[in-house]
């Protein structure tokens, strides 16, 4: 297991990295400036763009590679190829063939991706190998509603919080989208007909091509009654607006205003203190 560690994709060299806690950096498979799909250990592996990464419910990472694999990584470095959307059997889904995979996220026994060429957002059974489309799929647009019948537009970060509901930065709307599995898509935060940087209430606040999210779970006092969802506050990466958005009880305040434009994003919380980490691609 990762413990008081940050994996990160570096992407354009092509490697997989971990941070410490005292911001020691160390690679931890691939090698820097090699492209490649081979399994292995360390060095030995590689890597074509890794794009984003996620922990499962193990301890291990898990990585979108090249926009068509999925990579599974040990703590200690070996990595195996969970998933090749160029190698699935007759018969599947034509929009899993073609997909780009971007955000990774990992709940229980079952991991969610987006895709940008087919704009939908992808589970893949960590038991059967198996993978299908859970919303969108059906071209760029904006709708709500059905998971069926939802569209998107190049989403990016993924992440879901403990009752699995999916949230989705829908880059090209401009907003942050919902999606509670095999029921339905919502707009969480965000207008998706009016680019901005504006703070206040769920849909009255404005994104600009938000990019990496990540959720951070905040025990409430006492710890949570049995039964209930432990709240969360959601950070968002809003890329051209060079911004850090939080969203957490309805309300989007920007918290960070950078020098650069951030792809993606890390929260941990140690005790009160919350440390961000940003991975610029």
């Amino acid at each position: 297991m990762f413990k008081r560690t940050v994996v990160i994709c570096d992407t354009s060299n092509h490697v997989i990295r971990t941070i410490d806690e005292y911001g020691a950096t160390k690679t931890l498979a691939g090698m820097s400036g090699v492209q490649g799909d081979s399994d292995g250990q360390g060095s030995n592996a590689r890597f074509n763009l890794p794009h984003a990464v996620c922990m499962d419910s193990k301890g291990n990472a898990l990585v979108t590679d090249h926009g068509q694999l999925v990579r599974h990584i040990t703590p200690d470095g070996v990595v195996t190829t969970l998933w090749d959307a160029t190698k699935q059997p007759a018969g599947t889904d034509p929009l899993l063939k073609s997909c780009s995979l971007r955000g990774i996220t990992c709940t229980h026994d079952t991991v969610y991706m987006t895709c940008t060429a087919t704009h939908s957002v992808i589970s893949l059974s960590l038991i059967t190998k198996q993978a299908r489309i859970v919303a969108g799929g059906i071209g760029a647009g904006f709708v709500d509603g059905k998971c069926s019948e939802a569209k998107f537009h190049s989403p990016h970060g993924i992440d879901c919080d403990d009752d699995a509901h999916l949230y989705v930065s829908d880059t090209s709307n401009h907003c942050i989208r919902k999606i509670t599995i095999g029921q339905s898509v919502s707009t969480f935060a965000g207008d998706p007909h009016q680019t901005g940087l504006r703070d206040g209430v769920s849909t009255k606040a404005q994104f600009s091509k938000p990019y990496g999210l990540c959720l951070d779970r905040l025990p409430p006092a006492g710890g949570a009654a049995d039964g209930e969802s432990t709240p969360f506050a959601l950070f968002v990466c809003d890329g051209p607006n060079k911004a850090v958005r939080r969203i957490c009880g309805g309300e989007v305040r920007t918290i960070s205003h950078l020098d650069f434009e951030p792809y993606d994003i890390v929260v941990r919380t140690h005790f009160l203190s919350i440390q961000l980490l940003f991975v610029l691609h």
